[in-house]
């Protein structure tokens, strides 16, 4: 501290440069929440697009399957069922 013409002034500058700490922990503490909040947004994403990728793996086996059966009265109750939902 100095003993200059302001004493206060080196108090006061004390305390400012502890709440920019404060600040900028806080800020990079919202940059990482938010960072994160993204990169599980994106998985969830990329989860749910294989999920619906899946399905429509499901659904063309299945029409592939119809195409292939010489009857419809082939196909079990659950199968007609599910290409009538389609």
């Amino acid at each position: 501290m100095s003993h200059g013409k302001f004493p206060w002034r080196d108090k006061f500058n004390n305390i400012t440069t502890q709440q920019e700490r404060v600040c900028d922990s806080i800020s990079q503490l919202c940059a990482i929440v938010v960072s994160l909040l993204f990169h599980f947004r994106f998985m969830l994403l990329w989860k749910s697009g294989e999920k619906q990728e899946n399905i429509y793996k499901e659904r063309n086996k299945k029409r592939l399957h119809v195409g292939n059966s010489e009857n419809l009265l082939d196909l079990h109750e659950d199968e007609i069922n599910e290409l009538l939902r389609l």
